[in-house]
């Protein structure tokens, strides 16, 4: 969440310039903060109603794109370089395209850095029980 504390030091820096008032600043830059958390709270709920959902076309479009993700990464890096090896040991010269893995890397990252925090809060102990 770095980018969160960017965002309200870089505000409080632009607000800074025009506040003088250091109080006021601190107070700005706290109501920043407070409305990027309601943000987050809310769209944790909009996930929970989505999770919950009983058709697979709402529910399931994370699993969806973490298969997908997996899939790729698995063509990419594993099944594509044992099939390369495969044909070459067999004679032939063929060269088997690749994935495009730029776009694919900034989506895995972002379900994989959100699978981690609740590892990250059971560690920190603020975990709730379920």
């Amino acid at each position: 969440m770095a980018f969160i504390s960017d965002i309200i030091s870089t505000v409080g820096g632009l607000a800074g310039k025009f506040i003088k008032d250091k109080d006021a600043v601190e107070a700005f830059k706290h109501e920043v903060d407070m409305s990027l958390t309601k943000l987050d709270l809310a769209q944790m709920e909009v996930n929970k109603v989505e999770a919950a959902h009983h058709s697979i076309f709402v529910a399931g479009w994370r699993p969806f794109i973490g298969w997908n993700c997996g899939l790729a990464l698995s063509l990419d890096f594993l099944i594509r370089p044992i099939a390369q090896w495969g044909i070459l040991m067999s004679g032939e010269v063929v060269t088997l395209p690749s994935l495009d893995t730029e776009q694919l890397y900034p989506i895995l990252m972002g379900l994989l850095g959100l699978g981690t925090l609740r590892t990250y809060e059971k560690f920190k102990g603020v975990a709730r029980k379920v």
